[in-house]
């Protein structure tokens, strides 16, 4: 919504006077137009929600591809924005350690370890009621209904800890 409310505009603004304080700007999408040019203190972190293309493919509809979010995120760093990735919600499918291997390769070759602020990772997980909402709008065929997910102690759907941590140790020792 930010073609109609410019707000994005507006809280880079009121952020450069507050340079101690953070704000994260997070998306899929590569809509940065509205504040890109405009002068800030450093303290607007652009991330991005990555993931392999094949999964943006089949389980982000109508999101920007993986290359046009890197792309995105080259343009932002180069103009000064802090850049961060969320590399979420990690999806165990088929051959997933190539999959996230090729991941971190695509970002590593566009950006150097100092020029990322953070990457955070996180695996699939969602509350039980959203299980409905997605059949509904995406069908039954989608990998996030198909995984094979157990209730946490938080009362989210997940992955079993050990495949988590599997998927998580990889990707840390891929970077």
């Amino acid at each position: 919504l930010d073609d109609l409310t410019l707000y994005s505009k507006r809280l880079v603004e009121w952020f450069s006077k507050y340079p101690q304080l953070t704000l994260e700007f997070k998306t899929k999408s590569t809509n940065v137009k509205n504040f890109i040019d405009i002068k800030h203190a450093g303290n607007v972190v652009v991330s991005f929600s990555i993931n392999p293309q094949i999964i943006v493919s089949r389980e982000e509809h109508r999101t920007a591809s993986l290359q046009e979010r890197l792309e995105t995120a080259r343009l932002c760093a180069d103009r000064g924005f802090p850049v961060a990735f969320h590399i979420d919600p990690m999806m165990a499918i088929d051959d997933w350690q190539k999959h996230y291997t090729d991941l971190v390769e695509q970002v590593t070759s566009v950006f150097k370890p100092h020029e990322v602020r953070w990457i955070s990772i996180g695996a699939l997980r969602y509350l039980p009621e959203m299980k409905q909402i997605l059949r509904e709008r995406f069908g039954a065929n989608t990998e996030t209904l198909r995984a094979e997910l157990f209730m946490s102690a938080e009362g989210k759907l997940r992955y079993d800890g050990g495949l988590r941590n599997r998927m998580f140790t990889h990707v840390l020792n891929e970077f």
